[in-house]
């Protein structure tokens, strides 16, 4: 009896084994096809173009905004010197 546990205990260990090796075995297959799939991909490049474009856009609104705040202040200023004058 004790010799037939120690037999069922001996294949239950080379079970596990034996699994644990096929799981080593497949992750070392993902990892080789991760590698190769790595290896044909481009090397990223940013988008240069794209983000000089949108910066420009950017400082564009940035300046008439800026411009039109300058122009609504002056005219502003403009009204109130005239009334002053005026009176």
């Amino acid at each position: 009896m004790e010799l037939q546990g120690k037999y069922k205990e001996m294949d239950e260990l080379r079970k596990q084994e034996e699994t644990r090796q096929q799981k080593l075995k497949k992750a070392r297959e993902e990892l080789a096809a991760a590698e190769l799939e790595l290896e044909s991909l481009n090397p990223y490049e940013l988008p240069k173009d794209e983000i000089v474009s949108v910066l420009l856009v950017i400082g564009y609104i940035i300046y008439t905004h800026t411009c039109v705040c300058v122009y609504i202040y002056m005219y502003r200023m403009y009204q109130m010197r005239r009334l002053f004058i005026l009176r």
